[in-house]
């Protein structure tokens, strides 16, 4: 049994994580911090401000009934992911040097 831990893991993959990590943190902390009565509260704004730009996209391509949480764990996952590529080709050409 291989066992892999954070350090073992592609710098893709702790990318795509620590940036849904990052929203769910994001998500949660606001309620906590300032709780609001009501209908509207800060992790609804933070949700709706984390959401714009995959809903802008899904409208673009023409996906308007697809499933926005799901699709915004994807986007951002991949988003964290292509950061995480970047950041390891960067790291691979400094060792080159």
């Amino acid at each position: 049994m291989i066992k892999m831990g954070w350090k073992q893991w592609p710098y893709w993959m702790k990318g795509g994580f620590s940036i849904i990590g990052i929203l769910i943190i994001l998500l949660i902390i606001p309620d906590i911090i300032f709780p609001v009565g009501g209908e509207v509260s800060y992790s609804m704004m933070t949700w709706f401000l984390i959401s714009s730009p995959v809903r802008f996209i899904l409208d673009n391509i023409g996906l308007r009934d697809s499933n926005s949480t799901i699709m915004n764990i994807i986007f951002y996952f991949l988003l964290g992911a292509l950061i995480g590529f970047i950041i390891s080709k960067i790291k691979q050409k400094r060792r080159r040097i």
